[in-house]
């Protein structure tokens, strides 16, 4: 969405149009006559099986080895285990502590660790840990700045029973290296994050996290230097999440998942829900966070956070959130290797994937990003999605692509955003308050575009409806825009053009920025204008000289103009336009774009497409 200057200017100019709109010619998206070339679309196979390999971590051992044979039974109130072998810890104890470079296998059964000046199960450095977990067992500390558990080398965790963890100060599980979990269950109360590892990889397993004053789940790369990171470069060796048919539930004011390198995702439920704390825009907020005028972009009204444009000119209060509270991100890597502010690594459309996501049921509640990635692309191969949030529901700074699933967005401020989104199958509906689907990009190196090649999209934006920097093509499955009942905005925005060459596409929205598919569109148009509002719950319907019905759409939100383009359009042949069984007009089809009513297109005044986080209040 643009600025509200350049929108009160198209709304005089509409006024003033209005009055000769019988005399005015029709226009054709970015011109009548231009001709809009083909975007490609974006192929990443490689990429996305490279990570699909390393996301794929062998647990069997870890599923395999659950029994206590020849384990010793520790008693002490303060166990310390200095030399390698199976151990079992029963009743109640003060702590456990783990030698440097041994590896133990320790069968916690029905135990109660709790250290109320510091960490409840601690291991020296480079230690390999598993802890096989049999009936009910909780783990807890005390004291400041302390983590429960603290692993500082490998941790695995399996076995059938639970294992309750709860850290009154810092992390409640922080492992150095990687975590490994099969088959138990986790519940995770912590002060900071739940679980804070280097890499992990869980299967089959039952994660609740009660509440952490951060992330839910963290991974970030493994950093020999603290100047490493600086210069780490995409890897599937650490910082990465990979969770197989686990059940995952969190309440959090940080992110559900948050990830350095990429996260995989095949199976399971995850119910997440992440609360975001607001600040006031003051100079001392500003450096306390580390925050810029860019972070202050919500107001308060009626009880109720709202994310505003960057243009905004309101004189509401500016908020920010105090940290990042998104359900699944992907990306902490700086590539500042030099130090002077700027990126020194382009990531581009052949980076790899940074989330992927085979399979699931997701219900995420987000006040940041639902689902958002600052490095690498997303694909969305199937899952189902039930999504509210503040902010963007998908948002990938490159590619996002969705082959299948069912995608269920009930609010948002951006529906789905990337550099270049793609869409090939599935079922998506998504409400927002802005564009609904938004190709943009601060990158110079990206060529913006939607493609639609299958699938079914339906968006009911309040901004545009598909908007792109670039071009917008659709050549396949389903696309039903109900667009803004504002003249500032339209269903179709594309800078550089609109392809129509396949597919079933209807587009309802207000008049004022209308843009209508190019003339070398493959599939014929029709794009039809009134003066007066076409009301909400109105069925428009589209039927053959012989009464049979080709298409039926009931309008969710009312609109003055609408575009249809489906495959069944024949040229020479002639059709009829109706509004609740009430004919409308009737039409013949002689050119790729027929216009009728009383006028099409950009009459009103065309404007090129949105930015990034483009919006209004």
């Amino acid at each position: 969405m643009k600025s509200k200057l350049k929108v009160a200017i198209t709304v005089l100019l509409a006024g003033i149009l209005i009055f000769t709109l019988t005399a005015l010619v029709a226009c054709n998206g970015t011109g009548g006559g231009s001709s809009v070339k083909k975007p490609r679309s974006v192929s990443n196979e490689k990429n996305e099986t490279d990570i699909k390999n390393a996301a794929m971590v062998d647990l069997s051992d870890l599923i395999n080895n659950v029994t206590s044979d020849n384990a010793s039974q520790l008693q002490e109130d303060k166990i310390e285990i200095n030399q390698d072998g199976n151990y079992i810890i029963t009743g109640n104890h003060t702590s456990v502590t783990v030698a440097k470079g041994v590896t133990a296998h320790v069968f916690l059964e029905n135990a109660f660790i709790e250290n109320q000046d510091g960490v409840a199960i601690l291991t020296d450095k480079k230690c390999n840990l598993t802890i096989t977990v049999i009936g009910e067992n909780t783990v807890k500390n005390g004291g400041d700045a302390f983590n429960a558990i603290h692993v500082k080398g490998n941790l695995k965790i399996n076995g059938n029973g639970t294992l309750n963890v709860e850290s009154v100060s810092k992390n409640a599980i922080k492992v150095s290296k990687d975590f490994y979990l099969v088959s138990a269950s986790l519940n995770i109360t912590a002060e900071n994050h739940a679980i804070n590892v280097s890499t992990f990889a869980a299967k089959d397993a039952n994660i609740n996290v009660n509440s952490a004053g951060k992330d839910g789940i963290h991974a970030e790369c493994d950093y020999d230097e603290p100047d490493d990171a600086l210069k780490c470069v995409f890897t599937t060796e650490s910082g990465f999440v990979s969770l197989i048919n686990v059940n995952y539930t969190c309440n959090v004011k940080g992110d559900g998942i948050q990830a350095d390198t990429f996260v995989y995702i095949d199976g399971g439920v995850y119910n997440v829900v992440t609360v975001g704390e607001f600040i006031k825009d003051t100079v001392e907020n500003r450096e306390k966070y580390g925050l810029t005028e860019d972070d202050f972009r919500y107001i308060y009204r009626g009880r109720v956070y709202y994310k505003v444009a960057k243009d905004y000119y309101g004189k509401n209060v500016l908020y920010a959130l105090k940290q990042g509270c998104k359900g699944i991100k992907v990306g902490e890597i700086e590539f500042d290797s030099d130090g002077d502010g700027e990126d020194d690594t382009i990531v581009t459309k052949d980076t790899n994937y940074s989330i992927i996501i085979k399979s699931g049921t997701f219900n995420i509640d987000s006040t940041d990003d639902a689902l958002h990635t600052n490095t690498g692309n997303v694909i969305i191969d199937g899952g189902t999605f039930t999504v509210s949030t503040t902010d963007d529901a998908f948002h990938a700074d490159n590619l996002l692509k969705i082959t299948d699933g069912n995608i269920q967005i009930n609010y948002s401020y951006e529906g789905l955003e990337g550099g270049y989104v793609e869409i090939s199958g599935g079922t998506i509906y998504v409400d927002s308050e802005d564009d609904g689907v938004n190709a943009a990009s601060d990158n110079p190196h990206v060529n913006e575009h939607i493609i639609v090649t299958g699938g079914s999209l339906t968006v009911k934006a309040d901004g545009d409806g598909l908007d792109s920097n670039g071009t917008i093509f659709i050549s396949g499955g389903n696309v039903t825009v109900f667009g803004p009942t504002d003249s500032g905005n339209g269903g179709l925005d594309a800078d550089k053009g609109i392809l129509i060459d396949g597919g079933k596409v209807f587009v309802s929205s207000a008049l004022g920025m209308v843009e209508t598919p190019a003339a070398n569109s493959k599939q014929y148009s029709v794009s039809y204008a009134s003066r007066t509002n076409i009301v909400s719950g109105t069925v428009i319907s589209v039927r053959t000289s012989d009464g049979t019905e080709l298409v039926s759409i009931k309008l969710e939100k009312r609109c003055q103009s609408v575009i249809i383009s489906i495959p069944d359009f024949k040229k020479g042949e002639t059709y009829s336009l109706y509004t609740n069984d009430v004919l409308l007009e009737t039409f013949t089809i002689n050119d790729s774009l027929t216009s009728i009513g009383i006028s099409t297109g950009q009459g009103f005044g065309g404007r090129p497409g949105g930015g990034p986080g483009g919006g209004r209040p």
